[in-house]
């Protein structure tokens, strides 16, 4: 590939959707990636948790106008999913860095680390295609939040560490039953790929033909599904137009991407997903 690609600290940004979960953590992550002004740092992109509301119970119909009902609201029972902590395993991949990726295997759950060599981002893909139940991706920056899950077997590329103030040592969690194998390479290696580009899963691509954005379309892969979309320009930012995209939802949607490419872009979701690059 004939482009390195920096990690820029001051990106401007445009959130065109913006999905629950997940989303809410990607559009923190980009924030802070971007230094954080306007309209997506109202609150950090953090999502809330209302809390359960207990329903008024109506009295029953009588005939009597001013007779009483002892009648009691019914509380709601709520129940919260156990908070994803780091795998007490600990698996060491050493050091990524241009042209040298690093590749760990492991069986259950474990927290693989890292050492980033230089200013790159990393793109960690996944194969549990032998595992079996649910599987989660997700990192201790990631404060419980996936970067991905889904029932096994399964598999994703995810891109991490867009940040240039990110600490050196990092770490990804792997939570799932079986064997599995997880490569971390710089965003540097990516493949460069020309025309329309399918596929169902979180995947990073490096859309390689100059032009002026790109057509997405998303299909969510079941019900609860949603999709995020982080892409970077790799053309120099100017007055005239941002160099980074953030975009999601939760329902299937068509959409037209104005981003000067060549680029990456990272898509998180189990659904199925069309790129397809402009001129």
């Amino acid at each position: 590939m004939t482009t390195t690609r920096a990690l820029a600290a001051d990106a401007p940004r445009t959130v065109r959707r913006l999905a629950v979960g997940v989303l809410a953590v990607e559009l923190l992550a980009l924030t802070t990636a971007c230094g954080g002004s306007g309209d997506d740092d109202a609150d950090g992109g953090a999502s809330a948790t209302a809390a359960a509301r207990v329903p008024e119970t109506a009295a029953p119909a009588t005939d009597e106008a001013t007779q009483e009902t002892t009648d009691e609201p019914t509380p709601v029972e709520t129940t919260e999913s156990p908070e994803l902590t780091a795998p007490t395993t600990v698996l060491a991949a050493g050091a990524v860095a241009d042209g040298a990726p690093a590749v760990v295997s492991g069986s259950g759950p474990a927290t693989v680390t890292y050492t980033r060599q230089g200013e790159i981002a990393v793109t960690a893909a996944l194969d549990c295609s032998a595992c079996t139940g649910e599987v989660v991706v997700s990192a201790s920056d990631r404060g419980g939040d996936p970067w991905g899950e889904g029932p096994a077997p399964f598999s994703g590329t995810y891109l991490l560490d867009i940040t240039t103030s990110t600490a050196a040592d990092r770490d990804v969690w792997v939570v799932a039953e079986g064997p599995w194998t997880l490569t971390l390479a710089s965003w540097n290696e990516l493949p460069p790929l020309t025309g329309p580009q399918s596929g169902t899963g979180s995947a990073v691509l490096y859309l390689s033909e100059a032009g002026s954005g790109f057509d997405v379309s998303y299909t969510p892969g079941g019900e609860g599904d949603s999709v995020s979309i982080r892409a970077y320009s790799d053309v120099a930012s100017t007055d005239s137009g941002p160099d980074s995209r953030l975009l999601g939802d939760t329902e299937a949607f068509t959409e037209s991407v104005d981003l000067p490419l060549p680029g990456v872009v990272a898509i998180t979701t189990n659904g199925s997903w069309t790129l397809t690059p402009r001129p």
